[in-house]
């Protein structure tokens, strides 16, 4: 009996087990239940969510999902910003209802309750990885924004791709008939190009689904068709390495040339001013070929201290007759200037 009351109790758990399993989970709190609108799950009561919030709740979770759905689509090759402009609006109007419901339904308005008021706040941070998603990729300078409440595709970015359409039907129509892609679509690239340069300094100031086409068309270029050594005329080529190993034949060649022109200025002012100074000695007769002025301090010299000497006693080196500090005493004998200041110093103290 017993063993057939635990079967018994086994066998009605299993299957309180596959009831709870199979049974449908609870309906979430802005969908009533379908047999009764006026019941409400037990948990429900107490979830900080009010009725009125749920239709900003519809709105964003409907958008939000297919703005990542056509972002993820559309991310290879990327066109986001051209196949995504009607979904980022959508999302862009749900939340500025939200944000504009200023009402406050159960002490707090809906964007609170939304967005702040559980931990992870994961409807806020879909909401801003998806603005976030639309402004790094410079979506909106696809776009001619000038005109308010439309947003129609700029020129520059209509006449991108026209550009860039020509070019590959370029390689496509060579790659057919066996053609030479890199001389017969060489001008196309190259307008291309010239275009894509025009539009802004950085990949930052361009649109990314241009910065991305032209990625694409670069990498077919140089890497498909091996296009990239072709892409500069050898003459223009050669006339810069030509420039560039000329230029220093002719900078130091200048410099030398110009170094001597004024060496030879300067011998030739240097020769001019001995031939003045020869000229001005020829002139005078040879007994006053040499004639040094001597300065005396005063008439002291003479009369009260005949052993002061002179100021410019010390002859010139080219002078004949005693070497540079030297002179003849009045015997006649040449002494030194030292020995004769010595004398002079016995004398005084004698």
């Amino acid at each position: 009996m017993s063993g057939q009351w635990f079967s018994l109790t086994m066998f009605s758990r299993v299957l309180l087990l596959i009831s709870i399993v199979t049974s449908p989970l609870f309906s979430h709190p802005c969908e009533p239940d379908t047999d009764d609108d006026s019941f409400v799950h037990p948990e429900d009561q107490y979830a900080m969510l009010a009725p009125e919030c749920c239709q900003y709740l519809s709105g964003l979770s409907e958008t939000l999902s297919a703005f990542v759905a056509c972002t993820v689509w559309n991310a290879k090759p990327f066109r986001v910003c051209q196949k995504c402009l009607n979904e980022y609006q959508n999302v862009t109007k749900a939340s500025d209802a939200l944000y504009d419901d200023t009402t406050n339904y159960n002490g707090s308005t809906c964007s609170d309750q939304l967005l702040s008021s559980d931990k992870e706040a994961v409807i806020y941070k879909v909401l801003t990885d998806s603005q976030k998603i639309w402004s790094i990729s410079q979506c909106d300078k696809c776009y001619d924004t000038s005109t308010k409440g439309s947003t129609v595709m700029s020129n520059d970015t209509q006449h991108f791709f026209h550009l860039t359409k020509l070019v590959f039907n370029c390689f496509s129509l060579e790659e057919q008939e066996a053609g030479n892609v890199c001389k017969q679509c060489k001008q196309f690239y190259r307008n291309l190009n010239t275009f894509y340069a025009s539009l802004g300094k950085t990949s930052s100031d361009i649109c990314m689904d241009i910065v991305e086409s032209m990625n694409n068309t670069r990498q077919a270029w140089s890497s498909t068709f091996n296009c990239l050594v072709q892409y500069e005329d050898t003459l223009a080529v050669a006339f810069t390495l030509a420039c560039i190993c000329l230029l220093p034949i002719f900078l130091y060649g200048g410099t030398a040339i110009l170094e001597t022109k004024y060496q030879n200025e300067v011998l030739k002012r240097k020769s001019n001013m001995y031939e003045e100074i020869g000229g001005h000695s020829h002139g005078s007769s040879d007994n006053q070929a040499y004639s040094p002025s001597y300065e005396y301090m005063d008439s002291a010299y003479s009369e009260e201290n005949p052993h002061v000497l002179p100021v410019n006693t010390i002859p010139p080196l080219d002078r004949p007759g005693p070497s540079r500090g030297m002179l003849d005493d009045s015997s006649g004998n040449t002494r030194s200037l030292i020995d004769i200041n010595e004398q002079s110093s016995l004398n005084q103290t004698t």
